[in-house]
């Protein structure tokens, strides 16, 4: 015990020879008594306990300058200013005691892994959660803001990385009943325990208890304010890296937990499948308005290929879930090397997830609504975040997307019901009569109802209204197309250059804050001193920005505001980055109303079947055959990493003339009150419409692959 916690072999020989102990204890009374009465849980608790506490308060989320993604080094990011208190997640030292933590955490579940004995497993887990969960780790997210400096970031980012890092059913029952604020259920002692190492528990527990009690700190409990009511809360934060990292936790937990999820941060509801499903003729017609959506954002690319290496991705992305496992596979073999290692065993822990749907009206689900509607003034970070949240909510086997995704049955409306009875006979007597009303209700089943918008989730609406919003810049940007291909090509040269970084978002805090130990130089530079990928990606623009722009000469502005007093809010914040002065870039700004696009000039209905899209994206047919899960990236998942751009509002005419802006005037309720003006270069806006458009191919395979897969298209 007293060499458990050191580098090198020593270390290694000091946990190894304790696993054998902790072992051994199942052939041994003697020995687990002995276990359960001496002081290594506490030991190890406290130890944990002390790691954690050294690590930092006070967070800022920031990438190494020498492997900023392109996805940053292509738009407007800045890194982050740390100081002595805020430490940047870049910095080597607070990478060695992140890394020094999560280690001894794993041998915790190492320890519990190779622990035979139910009495020393309920000693140490006892321990885990009254010293370290109820006196550290809860009370740190208790005491946590976002306007300090960052003690939300911190602890949010911990909690995220420590549900990632642990896959033991009872740590992770224990941390999220607890933080979650689950019914407890009362625990019986195992029949065939020992009575002699059953009493020594019970006075261990007694002398924790008494510990504890005598301790000057005050009381938590999350029966008052838990998990939820936190991440609630940080959602609607004006800190965007707060709410950054509150959607990476979500996303963590939707993907690795998600049966904690649906009771707790979810308002869920049960369903009757058969009642819900929606039919073949409506699953065409979404399908093809998020393609359409997509193909609306123009480009040059081959898109239908991309949608097709989408399509495997997503394939897998639904395979790989853990609630999808006993769907996709029913006769799961007992040594299948997907299933837990130990099943839970403490009581309270949630059952299997049954079927069930989401609340159009989750108050969760609604916050990241109100994040999208904001999307091309967001960071980047933000919207890959989002996005990424989103997928990991629906790709669960056991959820329903009718009502909050996709359109609900019930909302189904077509144009008069038609007479197809001189197609078939209506004779019941025919011989064939019960095949003719078959093929009449198959018939049915493929009609595409009419697209109401008072019919659409809240989902659909918002991008939609996105979609209007690319119209817009493309209608007041010039050399917009030119522009927004120029930016696609980049990334495409970036990725060619650097063919090993990892852009997913699930990675996001992951990559802020690095697996890897290999941290020379990583600390944060000033944003004056570009890194050599930053320099990279203004010679790449350079050289894409290199044509004549005849038509739009440098220094025109529009001073064009909109009337509107829309009740929308910002989700950003006004981002200005220099572009170099190689490039000629379009008109520094334009008036956008982002509350309500028609009153910016732009007035659109889109509908499935129209001819608006510039590229055709052809959905595959819901009977693809599924072939092998080992996709290849596609291009949002070279982009998709974690980024965070700090965000600065321009103050005069003078600064405005280093980069391309967009001026954002947000409506405010009373009307006396000046609007809100917000500003974002042209640059920023690229990237996210990059990003908008490969979330509508994602979006679209999702849907598509579970219909397939999940049978939950009515044909007839």
């Amino acid at each position: 015990m007293d060499y458990i916690h050191h580098e090198g072999k020593i270390g290694d020989f000091a946990r190894t020879g304790l696993l054998y102990i902790i072992e051994a204890a199942s052939s041994s009374v003697a020995l687990e008594q002995w276990i359960v009465e001496s002081d290594l849980s506490t030991l190890m608790a406290t130890g944990l306990g002390a790691l954690y506490s050294q690590l930092s308060r006070k967070l800022v989320i920031d990438h190494p300058p020498e492997n900023l993604p392109p996805v940053l080094a292509l738009s407007d990011y800045q890194h982050p200013t740390s100081t002595f208190e805020i430490v940047s997640s870049c910095s080597p030292d607070f990478q060695l005691h992140l890394e020094t933590f999560l280690s001894h955490l794993l041998f915790w579940q190492d320890v519990l892994n190779h622990c035979r004995s139910v009495e020393v497993k309920s000693t140490l887990l006892e321990h885990f959660q009254v010293i370290f969960l109820q006196q550290l780790l809860y009370p740190s997210l208790l005491e946590s803001s976002d306007v300090d400096g960052g003690s939300s970031v911190a602890v949010l980012t911990y909690l995220r990385r420590i549900l990632e890092a642990l896959d033991h059913p009872d740590m992770i029952n224990l941390i999220l009943h607890y933080l979650l604020a689950l019914p407890d259920a009362k625990s019986a002692a195992p029949p065939d325990a020992e009575p002699s190492v059953s009493a020594a528990r019970k006075r261990k527990s007694m002398d924790l208890a008494t510990m504890m009690a005598t301790k000057v700190e005050p009381s938590y409990t999350p029966l008052l304010f838990n998990l939820v009511d936190l991440i609630q809360s940080c959602l609607k934060s004006r800190n965007q890296q707060t709410v950054c990292v509150t959607l990476q936790l979500l996303a963590a937990i939707l993907k690795r937990h998600h049966r904690y999820a649906t009771t707790t941060l979810l308002h869920t509801e049960g369903i009757d499948t058969n009642s819900s499903r929606r039919t073949v003729g409506a699953h065409e017609q979404e399908v093809e308005f998020l393609t359409t959506l997509a193909g609306s954002v123009g480009g040059q690319d081959n898109f239908n290929e991309i949608y097709e290496n989408i399509l495997k991705d997503s394939m897998s992305r639904v395979e790989g879930h853990p609630c999808s496992l006993k769907l996709v596979t029913p006769n799961l073999p007992t040594n299948n090397p997907n299933l837990p290692i130990i099943p839970d065993s403490l009581p309270g822990a949630p059952g299997d997830v049954l079927p069930h749907t989401l609340s159009a009206e989750d108050p969760l689900w609604n916050s990241i609504l109100d994040i999208l509607d904001s999307f091309f003034i967001n960071p980047v970070e933000m919207n890959l975040s989002a996005t990424e949240t989103i997928l990991d909510l629906a790709v669960c086997g056991y959820i329903s997307v009718e009502g909050w995704l996709m359109r609900h049955p019930r909302r189904y409306s077509y144009d008069g019901d038609t007479d197809e009875s001189t197609s078939f006979p209506l004779d019941p007597e025919y011989p064939l009569f019960d095949d003719t009303e078959k093929l009449k209700e198959i018939e049915k089943c493929r009609r595409w109802p009419v697209w109401q918008s008072s019919a659409l989730p809240r989902i659909l609406t918002v991008l939609e209204a996105l979609a209007d919003q690319v119209d817009y810049f493309r209608g007041s940007v010039p050399r917009f197309e030119e522009l927004l291909q120029q930016r696609r090509e980049a990334f495409q040269t970036a990725d060619t250059v650097i063919p090993n970084q990892n852009f997913r978002p699930t990675s996001t805090t992951g990559a802020s804050i690095p697996d890897q130990t290999s941290q020379d130089g990583s600390r944060a530079a000033s944003p004056q001193r570009p890194s050599a990928l930053e320099g990279f990606a203004q010679r790449i623009l350079s050289e894409f920005g290199s044509p004549s722009r005849s038509g739009s000469p440098r220094g025109r502005k529009e001073t064009i505001r909109s009337s509107s007093t829309g009740s929308g809010t910002s989700g950003g914040q006004g981002v200005t980055s220099p572009t170099p002065k190689s490039i000629q870039p379009p008109p520094k700004e334009f008036p956008l109303n982002y509350d309500n696009p028609s009153k910016s000039g732009l007035a659109r209905s889109l509908s499935p079947g129209s001819q608006h899209s510039a590229q055709k994206i052809e959905p595959i047919p819901l009977d693809f055959e599924r072939k092998s899960a080992n996709a290849t990236a596609d291009v949002e998942e070279e982009q998709e990493d974690e980024n965070e751009g700090k965000a600065d509002t321009t103050e005069d005419q003078d600064s405005k003339d280093e980069g391309d802006v967009v001026d954002q005037s947000i409506a405010p309720t009373p009307p006396e009150t000046p609007p809100e003006v917000k500003t974002v270069s042209v640059s920023h806006i690229l990237t996210n419409v990059i990003i908008y458009q490969q979330f509508l191919l994602e979006l679209a395979s999702l849907v598509q692959v579970r219909a397939g897969l999940f049978n939950e298209v009515r044909f007839a």
